[in-house]
């Protein structure tokens, strides 16, 4: 069985003011993209998943063919997006830049990950958390419905936590990245 490769970042931006929409010109097509710019980067329009579920499912998949996504909501559900290093904005720039958030990871069960227990030197008492790739990640919330999860971690994203994501049977779970913490002796 090969080893998975780690997921590449994902950006869940559920208020309209957190990026900006444009056209760009990628060298490989002759037509222009739909896509937003985040940063200085741009993100072309992939597809619309109608429910959270579903669009969770596909940046799952996405980032693990190492692509860079954003995930926006939409009238007709939530849209997904996906870098283009290479891109050309068409057009007269915006003459705000909307500056990026913290970055997602959202994880797969089959991602090499563990439960543990975590110190952090904020806290009292050590916390449940999951350890990822040598990072920690202190469990916020659990077994939330995907709508739920995405609106949650959208705000922890906005206010600069990174976060991660994580689909498990009993719903989905969100951590927040710790990076002084040690684990629990």
């Amino acid at each position: 069985m090969s080893q998975l490769k780690a997921p590449s970042p994902s950006y869940i931006l559920l208020d309209r003011q957190q990026y900006r929409t444009c056209h760009v010109k990628v060298p490989d097509l002759e037509q222009r993209l739909s896509a937003i710019q985040l940063g200085d980067q741009f993100y072309s329009f992939f597809q619309v998943a109608p429910e959270a579920r579903k669009a969770i499912a596909l940046l799952t998949k996405l980032v693990y063919r190492n692509e860079s996504t954003v995930l926006t909501k939409m009238p007709r559900g939530y849209g997904v997006w996906v870098e283009e290093p290479d891109a050309m904005r068409v057009g007269t720039p915006s003459s705000t830049v909307v500056r990026k958030p913290a970055s997602c990871l959202v994880l797969v069960n089959q991602y090499p990950h563990r439960r543990c227990r975590i110190q952090v030197p904020d806290l009292p008492q050590s916390v449940d958390a999951i350890a990822v790739d040598q990072n920690f990640y202190s469990i916020f919330k659990a077994e939330l419905p995907a709508e739920q999860a995405l609106e949650i971690i959208a705000k922890l994203l906005q206010r600069g936590d990174k976060a991660l994501l994580l689909g498990d049977r009993n719903g989905y779970v969100i951590g927040i990245h710790e990076p002084e913490a040690t684990l629990e002796r």
